[in-house]
């Protein structure tokens, strides 16, 4: 299971589908993919529901982008290996997980004491839901 599921999914490892919420930045533009992790249950495959934005966050409509039919009103659940085959294909390739939050903490810098943001991430679902 462990090598037929790392060819499906290419650079979406297997550690990404483990959490609710990653993302892809296209390095033309800055726009953004989020896909948010649907779980049914133990035997369904993981689905993906996606959300694209500009930069700053701003949705960008699905008329402008090739990945669900025009005028479709609900939106699609992409299987992990269609979510990363359509959004390889308009430009999204590196996927990292989202951060959940951020944490105000210290850091020693070249001896001095600074405050640092960092980055807050949810823990893994140790749970082995099928990918296809």
């Amino acid at each position: 299971m462990l090598d037929q599921s790392t060819s499906v999914v290419r650079n979406i490892s297997k550690g990404l589908t483990r959490v609710n919420t990653i993302q892809s930045v296209r390095l033309g533009d800055g726009a953004r993919i989020i896909a948010n992790r649907i779980v049914v249950d133990k035997e369904t495959p993981i689905r993906w529901e996606i959300t694209v934005t500009d930069p700053h966050y701003c949705p960008i409509s699905v008329e402008q982008l090739p990945l669900e039919p025009l005028g479709e009103r609900t939106r699609k659940h992409y299987l992990t290996r269609e979510l990363f085959e359509c959004a390889e294909a308009v430009g999204f390739i590196d996927w990292k997980q989202l951060p959940i939050g951020v944490r105000k903490s210290f850091m020693r810098v070249n001896g001095e004491v600074k405050k640092v943001h960092l980055s807050e991430y949810e823990a893994p679902d140790p749970t082995d839901y099928p990918l296809e």
